[in-house]
């Protein structure tokens, strides 16, 4: 489960199911959210618009 704060309003939660392929993967209309190779991605319409380096992962 992706569980996020949203951009537009940060008290409003996002929870998502989440796919394992090649990583993971979580779909929110036409946004995907995917985790994998330490980073975080993320692309609108299959087009990817943000990655970022994952600096801590707790076990």
């Amino acid at each position: 489960m992706l569980i996020a704060g949203r951009k537009s309003n940060p008290n409003q939660v996002l929870e998502l199911p989440v796919e394992l392929n090649q990583g993971y993967s979580a779909v929110d209309g036409n946004r995907t959210f995917m985790v994998g190779d330490g980073s975080l991605s993320m692309a609108i319409n299959g087009m990817m618009v943000k990655k970022e380096q994952i600096i801590y992962q707790g076990k």
